[in-house]
């Protein structure tokens, strides 16, 4: 889980809440495996609570950012619409560290959607 503000051309900030693909504490029963189901709710719930508070403060602008599989794109697709309405964009990254983005910037720079 990690938290990562960036400049942006037109913004003073851009906040992006970042989730993995899978555990990475070694400590930890899971070590190694991608989340299930069930974490990947849990994940993008609390990715878009934590956009949600960017929003509402009203100062920057936010994304969220999610490994791009099957799971986390189900969870997401659920609530894509409101959160493009509300402006917080969606990274999309895939297993070689490239992101493609889904939201405003990413229509208004021809993008596309991201699917």
């Amino acid at each position: 889980m990690a938290s990562i503000s960036r400049p942006c051309e037109t913004l003073s900030a851009f906040i992006v809440e970042a989730k993995g693909a899978g555990s990475s504490k070694d400590h930890t029963r899971r070590y190694g495996l991608e989340f299930s189901k069930n974490q990947v709710f849990d994940h993008v719930a609390k990715a878009i609570l934590k956009a949600l508070r960017v929003v509402a403060g009203g100062e920057t602008r936010a994304a969220i950012a999610f490994p791009d599989n099957k799971n986390h794109r189900e969870e997401v697709e659920k609530v894509r619409a409101p959160l493009m309405a509300l402006g917080i964009e969606i990274f999309w990254v895939s297993s070689d560290g490239t992101a493609r983005a889904e939201g405003r910037r990413a229509r208004s720079a021809g993008a596309g959607n991201g699917s």
